[in-house]
This record gives structure tokens, C-alpha cells and sequence, in this order.
């Protein structure tokens, strides 16, 4: 079955948090994080609910398919990260030596 992707809305930030979850269920540093798979899956769901309404809905960079049965999410850059941008001139050379 074919579904059109389209935009997340924020109503629908819960369900595309239990997708993502349920994506990262059997995730190796997932479960290293949080052994216990039932707090793994709660842990998961409440943190992605977290990063989808506080930070990637408000980029309006997020998607998903009519079923909400998975997202994706991006955050635009900006140019060169702001640690490399404030690195002193000298600093990797005065480090190697």
C-alpha cells in the first residue's frame, strides 16, 4: 500500500512519537541506555514527544504518511558549525605540537 507523505501538524506529535519509539525499540545504544525494554519504550516515546514539540515541529521540517506509521524530521544548517567557526586560528596547530 502506497501512502502520500505530507507534513506532521503538532496534534499528531504523540503518535509520531510512539512510531519513533517503536523504531528505536531494539536500537543497540538504545538498549544500552535503558536495559529494561519497558522503560526503554516509555523513555522513548516521552523523548521524542519532547524533541518533536520543542524542536523539530518548530522548523516545520517534519513529515509523515496518512497513517502517522513513521516520521522524519530534519533540522537545517546554518553554514559551518559554531565550534569550528569559533576555533582560534591556531588552536589545531598549537595542539599537535
Amino acid at each position: 500500500m502506497e501512502s502520500e507523505v505530507r507534513g506532521l501538524s503538532p496534534a499528531e506529535a504523540p503518535r509520531a512519537a510512539a512510531a519513533l519509539a517503536a523504531a528505536f525499540q531494539d536500537d543497540p545504544v538504545m538498549s544500552w541506555c535503558f536495559p529494561r525494554p519497558a522503560r526503554r519504550a516509555a523513555a522513548l516515546r516521552l523523548g521524542f514527544e519532547l524533541l518533536l514539540r520543542r524542536i523539530w515541529l518548530e522548523h516545520d521540517q517534519c513529515f509523515t504518511n496518512e497513517e502517522v506509521a513513521a516520521a522524519a524530521c530534519w533540522l537545517a544548517t546554518a553554514g559551518p558549525s559554531r565550534a569550528r567557526a569559533s576555533r582560534p586560528t591556531g588552536a589545531a596547530s598549537s595542539a599537535a605540537s
